[in-house]
């Protein structure tokens, strides 16, 4: 019985002659490796409907890539259901299942339910566990040259461009001199997660618990992973700059009551007496919400115009009360207008409650279209927090969330990376998934005799001529690189070679952080600011009591190369590839694996593809692809 059941639809395919091929990961650099050949298959109304009017011409949305179940041979498999092509009411699918279609395969890392946690005082903290390594704790904060932070900012004058900095047997950490009010943000804390405990969890979220020989092996177990995050919390000295024009005034009418002598101009004039003049007066006013609680300067230039008949006047106030005051009292004068500049300098500390902290500045003078009436900025001095106490304008949070700590990739990625660096194989059952070394699973592989479906010439291919590239994707950076490594029958080297169609370039999306000394301390150096890789760092506790990442040499391609990928090529290049065909019912084939070795033409075999064809009811046409080893 063949069948795909959506929720929406279900097709039946048992009258369908369907070609499906597996392809054994360890020749290929995904993990995905079942599909079908194209299917044909009619486009009825209701199916129309489902794939969303997809015969339609301008239909907007049609849905082409579906997840649905795939029933073959009594199994049920998660599967992907592509179309491919349309024609009139045919149309043409393939369905595709593996590890690809895998629940947590799609996830981002930081939607994993990684670790994260409060703690009474992230300092204390990362001093407990820098000691430790995976599997006793599954994060560490070992110290991290880094090249983001520009010192020359004023906010980070005192950091020494070191991640998890930690000297004289203490993290440094950030504070405030609230005699000089001077701020010193010295450290960024980061913990960086274990390999093993993301690529666990990625698992768990699926439904599996991982095992396998990658898992216990040593040099994975120290592998932590960096990440260009912004872990810690900046509060923005935000300064406000306050601009008054004199079209911003409002201008009113005033009658002023009393009576007023206006001196004469010249000797033989008389005094001139006003009783309740108008008097034309223009109002500015300025309100500033300051949101980060602290220590504030005002500070500028207030320009005002005198008044006949009233004093002009400067008010600036906090919340209700008044903390700066000036008047200009030119009483009886003869003239508007005269121009004074007032020079502003004033210090305020905002009161910690949950009330606005707003700066109101008002303004009576006399009305002039001169441009420029305030010109004040309120500049912060240092921040509070909602006590009153001073604090750092870069704050390392008391929690450990390690989803902030991750790449931005997702998990498949992040697995598939791991494939082509390490060289694995993955595998599955109900409840467990195993990662393990390719070598370890070609040793260890169950060895069938296949005699039986020996015929009597197969295609036989040779490909001595076939060479393999190891390298990393190309990084940002004219002070680093890494060399590659180039492997064919008679050569092993890092330059110098030419490649050709019979080459398989295996990149790898990351790299380990190479040492750097600086500062007195050599450690890791994160020198490209990338979110989008994998980044390693080897730690496996302190080294003669500092937190510093250890030599990454067999993290680099000639080592992983000599340890996990010599023999696997050599295997290839020395190998014969099999081709041959023959017909089976359900039974002789049901236990083929994909990954077993096969015993067959006085050699043993790995198996790169298996194709099989419902020719009959419960009988197969099969196509094999093999390498035996010379």
């Amino acid at each position: 019985m063949r069948k795909v059941i959506h929720s929406n639809f279900e097709l039946d395919l048992s009258s369908k002659k369907i070609t499906d091929i597996s392809e054994n990961p360890i020749f290929s650099d995904k993990f995905s490796t079942k599909y079908s050949y194209p299917i044909e298959i009619d486009l009825e109304d209701d199916l129309d409907i489902a794939f969303g009017f997809i015969s339609f011409y301008n239909s907007s949305d049609p849905l082409t890539l579906i997840d649905v179940t795939y029933v073959h041979n009594d199994v049920l498999s998660p599967a992907v259901l592509e179309v491919e092509e349309i024609q009139g009411k045919k149309m043409q699918i393939t369905i595709s299942w593996g590890f690809e279609e895998f629940p947590s395969w799609n996830k981002k890392l930081s939607e994993l339910p990684l670790d994260k946690f409060e703690v009474a005082n992230i300092y204390t903290h990362a001093a407990g566990i820098i000691s430790q390594t995976y599997p006793a704790v599954n994060y560490n904060f070992p110290q991290i040259h880094t090249d983001k932070i520009d010192t020359d900012d004023e906010i980070w004058f005192a950091f020494e461009k070191i991640l998890n900095n930690f000297k004289d047997g203490a993290f440094l950490e950030n504070y405030v001199d609230t005699l000089e009010d001077i701020t010193y943000n010295k450290n960024i804390m980061q913990p960086l997660p274990y390999l093993l405990h993301v690529l666990k969890k990625g698992f768990e979220d699926g439904g599996y618990n991982l095992e396998g020989s990658f898992t216990t092996h040593p040099l994975v177990q120290k592998i932590c992973m960096y990440t260009d995050a912004t872990y810690h919390t900046t509060f923005e000295q935000e300064s406000y700059t306050i601009m008054q024009m004199s079209e911003d005034a409002t201008i009113s009418l005033r009658e002023i009551v009393g009576t007023f002598t206006i001196p004469p101009t010249f000797s033989w004039q008389q005094p001139q007496i006003i009783t309740n003049p108008t008097q034309r007066v223009a109002t500015y006013t300025s309100l500033t919400t300051i949101i980060a609680p602290g220590k504030y300067r005002i500070i500028g230039k207030i320009t005002l115009y005198s008044l006949r008949f009233l004093p002009s006047s400067i008010k600036i106030k906090y919340r209700d009360t008044i903390i700066h005051s000036q008047t200009i009292g030119l009483f009886n004068s003869r003239i508007n207008g005269i121009k004074f500049e007032k020079n502003i300098d004033i210090v305020f500390e905002t009161l910690s409650d949950l009330e606005p902290n707003e700066i109101t500045i008002i303004s009576e003078q006399y009305p002039t279209e001169e441009k420029v009436i305030f010109d004040i900025n309120i500049n912060p001095i240092r921040l509070h927090d909602m006590s009153g106490e001073a604090i750092p304008t870069v704050l390392n949070p008391n929690q450990i969330d390690l989803t902030r700590a991750v790449p931005d990739i997702t998990f498949g990625d992040f697995v598939t990376t791991l494939k082509n660096w390490f060289n694995l194989n993955l595998d599955y059952d109900s409840n467990n998934a195993y990662l393990n070394f390719t070598q370890d699973d070609i040793d260890l592989a169950r060895l069938k005799d296949f005699n039986s479906f020996e015929i009597m010439e197969p295609v036989r291919k040779l490909q001595k001529g076939n060479s393999y590239v190891l390298k990393f994707q190309d990084v940002n950076s004219k002070e680093y690189s890494f060399v590659p490594v180039y492997h064919s029958f008679d050569t092993i080297s890092n330059s110098g070679y030419v490649v050709n169609e019979k080459t398989t370039e295996i990149q790898i999306n990351g790299y380990p952080l190479p040492l750097a000394f600086r500062n007195g301390i050599q450690t890791a150096h994160a020198f490209e600011e990338s979110n989008d890789k994998l980044q390693f760092v080897i730690y496996d506790g302190l080294t003669s009591g500092i937190n510093i990442a250890k030599d990454p040499t067999q993290l680099l391609l000639p080592s992983v190369h000599e340890n996990f990928w010599k023999k696997f090529f050599n295997r290839r290049i020395n190998s014969q590839p099999f081709t041959w065909s023959f017909l089976a019912d359900s039974f002789e084939i049901l236990g083929l694996n994909i990954k077993d070795k096969l015993s067959c033409y006085s050699n043993i075999h790995l198996i790169k593809t298996i194709s099989k064809t419902e020719i009959e009811p419960e009988i197969f046409e099969v196509e094999i692809e093999t390498e035996a080893e010379i």
